[in-house]
């Protein structure tokens, strides 16, 4: 028997003989013939040896062979679940790509194709050239004049004598809500609001050293005062209405207490260089009471509720 081993080890391949193990101790048919030596039936080390040599010597699989493959196939088969995880991964995301491209472009599409160049009241982004902004528009410009014309006449009148601190017989800027709203209603009804009326707004909260409602108290003097002449022309300038402020402001009337404020003829130069937006400022300026009363009015959702 001996001898027999001894034959068949010398004709085996060294590779065959050194099983490579990370996990065991490496082990050879050698120390398998010795073990199972000292086989017996109590020994269930030697019994385990001497099946895995028997099943070495006849191609069968062993402990070592088959922890090997099994070991083997885990690592293929992660290997296999990291390509199918990773394939899945750049998939998912292709199709975000795709599907922010896609989005990307359909807004694109749609800004460029929303664009209003002239006086474009459908559907499209809303811009410079919108209905409302174009209203705001004509209403801060002709405000604004009003403002600067107003201060630079009390300077006049005064001789510059216009006084300081809280005492200072100056309009300051006003808050913006007057301005920014947009309501039709508000804009119909805001046509007929006196400068004394729309500057005596609270001004604006980012002046703080002066009292909220300086400009009120201002022209409640001004409209007071002992001068018969000085009171006569401030009672006649506050009392005149946004909407003749307007005709004067583009030149469609005259008003004598407003001469010497600047037109739209001295300021659309500012504009020259956007020919689209100045045409569609002069027709709305041109037309602005036309086109805020043929404008129906919409009822609020609160009052609609109250109603019902």
């Amino acid at each position: 028997m001996e001898s027999f081993f001894g034959c068949y080890l010398e004709s085996m391949d060294n590779s065959f003989i050194n099983i490579p193990d990370d996990k065991e101790p490496k082990r050879n048919i050698i120390t398998l013939v010795e073990d199972s030596q000292n086989f017996t039936f109590g020994n269930n080390k030697s019994q385990d040896n001497n099946i895995e040599l028997h099943n070495l010597l006849n191609g069968l699989s062993t402990k070592s062979t088959m922890y090997n493959k099994n070991n083997k196939d885990d690592m293929n088969q992660i290997k296999t679940d990291e390509i199918y995880f990773n394939q899945i991964k750049k998939e998912n995301k292709e199709k975000k790509g795709n599907k922010e491209s896609k989005k990307s472009k359909e807004n694109k599409e749609r800004k460029l194709l929303g664009r209003k160049k002239r006086e474009d009241s459908g559907s499209g982004e809303h811009n410079k050239f919108s209905d409302d902004n174009l209203r705001r528009k004509v209403k801060h410009l002709v405000i604004d004049s009003a403002f600067k014309f107003i201060n630079e006449k009390i300077k006049k009148i005064y001789n510059g004598n216009i006084g300081h601190g809280i005492f200072v017989k100056k309009l300051f800027i006003i808050n913006q809500k007057q301005i920014s709203e947009a309501s039709i209603q508000f804009n119909k009804d805001f046509l007929n609001k006196t400068l004394g009326e729309i500057f005596s707004e609270d001004i604006t909260s980012r002046i703080t050293n002066y009292h909220q409602k300086h400009n009120n108290l201002l022209i409640e003097a001004l409209t007071n005062e002992k001068d018969e002449d000085k009171k006569n022309y401030f009672k006649k300038l506050f009392s005149i209405t946004f909407v003749d402020c307007l005709k004067h402001f583009r030149g469609s009337q005259k008003i004598e207490e407003l001469e010497g404020m600047k037109r739209f003829n001295d300021i659309k130069s500012k504009y020259k260089d956007d020919v689209d937006y100045l045409s569609c400022l002069e027709n709305n300026f041109m037309n602005y009471e036309e086109k805020i009363n043929d404008k129906k009015t919409r009822k609020s959702k609160k009052k609609e509720k109250e109603i019902n």
